[in-house]
């Protein structure tokens, strides 16, 4: 291995560059998972809408066997 002989500018020079990239690897490392955390609650919520969508409709169907056809706006209005 050779020697080098680095001026004090030039050893700055590096350790600055050896600290920015530090710094951006590591906050960028943090976002990546903050951003896995905000998938998982996605999905999570995502899910949630379906299920709620699912309860809707079997509601919505049972109402209409008991009361025949009507709209959701009339649903609305009559629980005013």
């Amino acid at each position: 291995m050779m020697k080098v002989n680095f001026t004090q500018d030039e050893v700055k020079n590096i350790k600055d560059i050896i600290e920015q990239y530090r710094n951006v690897s590591g906050e960028l490392a943090m976002y990546q998972v903050q951003a896995d955390e905000i998938q998982e609650k996605v999905i999570t919520l995502e899910k949630s809408l379906k299920d709620i969508k699912n309860q809707e409709d079997k509601l919505i169907s049972e109402l209409h066997k008991k009361y025949g056809d009507f709209s959701l706006q009339d649903i609305y209005y009559a629980i005013q």
